[in-house]
């Protein structure tokens, strides 16, 4: 008993020092204090079938998550070529380099864009966009659907 005992501490301690332990309290006695869930949003993009003839074969599709009132993406992901319905999942992967830790209870506006130069930043003239009808959303979040419906002017 008292070798397994141990052992277990022994195995609590490298986990400790390596910082893989999150949530392996019970190893050593601690409680089990959850972390906050990864950055997950998920949905379809589609398109007005009014906007749908406009599509081109050089068109790239952004999807686009942001905090209300920051200028920049907390995540984006580029899609080519485009084929609309798309099914989507903005994950940490996603997340646009040099964005400082996400604050617990963020929420985002989560919005598509059909871009004609392919070049991320703000849309431009003669691009489709669309935004997520009841915004914003915290993260994680399933069937968020972007419905494109707008051209820039």
């Amino acid at each position: 008993m008292g070798r397994i005992r141990f052992s277990l501490k022994l195995l609590a301690a490298l986990i400790a020092g390596f910082g893989i332990g999150a949530g392996w309290g019970w190893i050593n006695g601690q409680g089990n204090e959850a972390s906050p869930p990864p950055f997950r949003i998920a949905g379809f993009v589609d398109i007005d079938p009014l906007l749908r003839p406009r599509l081109k074969s050089s068109d790239v599709l952004f999807v686009i998550a942001a905090e209300p009132g920051r200028p920049r993406p907390v995540a984006a992901l580029r899609v080519f070529p485009v084929s609309l319905p798309y099914m989507y999942t903005l994950g940490p992967r996603d997340r646009v380099m040099g964005q400082e830790p996400l604050r617990p209870g963020s929420r985002f506006i989560v919005s598509a864009r059909i871009d004609r130069d392919g070049q991320a930043g703000a849309p431009q003239p003669g691009d489709l966009i669309g935004e997520y009808a009841q915004e914003p959303v915290a993260s994680p979040a399933r069937d968020v659907n972007v419905l494109i419906d707008t051209v820039v002017q």
